[in-house]
This record gives structure tokens, C-alpha cells and sequence, in this order.
């Protein structure tokens, strides 16, 4: 059974961040591309003003195309999306707060990520790191080369 606050605390967040400018920066990683699709290193702002990193990767071709979101793992280190997907797929991977490329001015602790700020609900790191995972689906789902019918998670 849900918690009584479950829909509010989800909908708070999600206006937290509807107030918070995305300001997304998306350049081409030249060594990164290939003849198939290229990919780029995507800054955005997240909760409390935090810039997060992701590898989002288009293929060449006419789209639109379908995509594929990673969403980060429990570790360190996010790698680009494997090259097959990448000559299918819109392809994203996150780095979320904490993890290299998104790890200023938090540098996660592995172990001891799962249970930061765990004794309340509003510092729970992973209150944040959802924060993430949904400002790079927003981010995404404003892109005129994605087909808006065809997002898997």
C-alpha cells in the first residue's frame, strides 16, 4: 500500500523542477560519432540548479526516429550506449548526479550512495536523482527528431 503523501510528493517534485530553467547545452563528441549516427554530450540543469551530463546519441538518417533511455545504474561510471543501438535508436545515457561527468560539486560514494540522506524523504538523494531522469525525459520529448510513439524506458 502507497504511502498517504504519495502523489503529492511526486507532483512537489515534479514542480520543483518545472521551475528551474533547463538551459540545455548539446555539442557533438566528433570522436564519438560515426557514418551511422553521431552523439553528443548533453548538459542540463536539474534540481537545485544541479548541471547533469548525458550521452545522446542520433542516428544519421531520416527520422523521426524511436528512442532508448538508460537509466544510470548504482555506479560510478555511465558509458556511452552500445554502437548497434546507437545506428537505431535516439540513444540516452545519464549520468546522474554523483556520477562521473555529472560528479560536481557531489562525487557519490559507492557504497553509500543507496543511503544518503535516507532518514527523510526531502533529502533522499534519489528524490533528486528521479528529479534527473525526468528532466532529460522532458528534455527529450521537446527533440523534433524523436518519435513521440515510440519512447521505451
Amino acid at each position: 500500500m502507497k504511502p498517504e503523501d504519495f502523489d503529492s510528493y511526486w507532483h512537489q517534485l515534479e514542480e520543483e523542477l518545472s521551475q528551474v530553467e533547463s538551459a540545455p547545452e548539446c555539442t557533438e563528441i566528433p570522436l564519438r560519432s560515426t557514418s551511422e549516427g553521431k552523439v553528443f554530450g548533453l548538459y542540463i540543469t536539474s534540481l537545485g540548479g544541479y548541471r547533469i551530463f548525458a550521452y545522446y546519441c542520433v542516428p544519421l538518417g531520416e527520422g523521426p526516429f524511436p528512442v532508448m533511455y538508460r537509466l544510470p545504474n548504482y555506479g560510478s561510471v555511465v558509458h556511452i550506449p552500445p554502437y548497434e543501438e546507437r545506428c537505431q535508436y535516439i540513444s540516452i545515457a545519464l549520468c546522474h548526479r554523483g556520477q562521473r561527468l555529472s560528479d560536481q560539486p557531489f562525487a557519490a560514494s559507492y557504497p553509500g550512495l543507496l543511503t544518503h540522506g535516507i532518514d527523510s524523504p526531502q533529502t533522499y538523494v534519489y528524490r533528486e536523482i528521479a528529479g534527473d531522469c525526468i528532466r532529460v525525459m522532458d528534455f527529450v520529448l521537446t527533440r523534433e527528431e524523436v518519435d513521440q510513439d515510440k519512447i521505451s524506458l
